[in-house]
This record gives C-alpha cells, sequence and structure tokens, in this order.
C-alpha cells in the first residue's frame, strides 16, 4: 500500500489486531516496473487538514477519475520481483484495485500469472476496458466474469456492453478454477 492514509491505518489495524506475524505490510505500489513513480492521491476539498485520507483513488496515473492535488514519490515493485524477492511459489488469488493501473501490472506480468494460475479480481474502469481487452487475450485459457450485486455473469470480453453500469469489478479465472469459483 502506497498511499500514505490507507498505509497508516492499515499498519494501525495489523498492529492492534495482534496480526504483526501473519500479515506483512509493504509500503510500495505494484507496477509494472521497478523503481520509483510519481504517486497521485486525492485531498479532500471539504477537510485539506486530514492527514490520513483514506479516498479510493490514490493512483500512479493522474488521468482518470477523481482529481487528485498531492503528488509525491513511492517506490514500485512490479508483480514479477515482488514474487521473486519473497520466494513465492504459488499464488491462487490476486485482488487488484490500482486506480485504471491495473492493465500495466497484468501485461507486465502475463508469463508469472500463466504459469501460477491464480484467480484475479481485478477492478476495469470504463478508461482502460480496451487495453486490459488486450491484456486478457494474452492469458492462457482464462474465463471471464463480471461481479454485480454479489453474482457472477459470464463475458465474452470485457469491451462488451456491461451488464450493469455501476460493475467495475470482473474476476479471470482459470479454466481450470471455473467450478470451484462458481460453487463458492
Amino acid at each position: 500500500e502506497p498511499s500514505k492514509g490507507p498505509l497508516h491505518y492499515l499498519q494501525q489495524n495489523v498492529k492492534i489486531n495482534g496480526f504483526e506475524n501473519r500479515v506483512e505490510v509493504t509500503g510500495k505500489a505494484v507496477a509494472e516496473i521497478d523503481g520509483e513513480l510519481t504517486f497521485h492521491s486525492v485531498v479532500s476539498q471539504k477537510y485539506p487538514w486530514v492527514l490520513h485520507n483514506l479516498s479510493g483513488s490514490h493512483s500512479l496515473q493522474n488521468n482518470f477519475g477523481s482529481a487528485k492535488l498531492n503528488a509525491y514519490k513511492v517506490p514500485v515493485v512490479s508483480l514479477n520481483k515482488f514474487v521473486s524477492d519473497k520466494g513465492i511459489i504459488k499464488i491462487d488469488l490476486i485482488k487488484m484495485d490500482t486506480e485504471c493501473t491495473e492493465h500495466q501490472i497484468v501485461e507486465s506480468a502475463v508469463p508469472l500469472i500463466n504459469a501460477m494460475r491464480p484467480i484475479i479480481i481485478c477492478e476495469v474502469h470504463d478508461f482502460i476496458k480496451n487495453e486490459m481487452n488486450e491484456v486478457l487475450a494474452k492469458l492462457e485459457d482464462y474465463s471471464l466474469f463480471e461481479l454485480s450485486h454479489n453474482k457472477l455473469y459470464a463475458m465474452n470480453s470485457i469491451v462488451d456492453k456491461m451488464k450493469h453500469d455501476d460493475a467495475f469489478d470482473y474476476i479471470f479465472c482459470p479454466k481450470e478454477k471455473v467450478d470451484f469459483l462458481l460453487s463458492v
């Protein structure tokens, strides 16, 4: 978690719940590269003095969604490097909501995803649906589902007319795990 507000509260939550030995908090952003990038955060217009803003629109991009008025450098790590550095040998699930950089992260990790076959829960805004659709074509034998109102809807393409205008959440599921997904 690279965003100062959510990072602060995540660290506090881990501590007060006694999860220090079970949860590792990393103050980095997942990106398509390793290094450092500018992170853009929303400043509350009504309460600009709030130090730890929990807005969900903080992001490495500043082109879509809420206007982001504050910018600072954050360390970034690719999914590939994170998995390698941590010695991770299996990934069952990835939950991704990076405010319009999801397609870049998945694109940079296609071989890893194809090898480890995780189910991916991913937010995809209309701004990037064409790019994400191109990336999804590179995932081997993955099925696509729209998640809306706690129901799954099978889709052929992310650029198809969405079944629900308010839905931005999708699940990319390896075909061999679809029965498991639908049984949950």
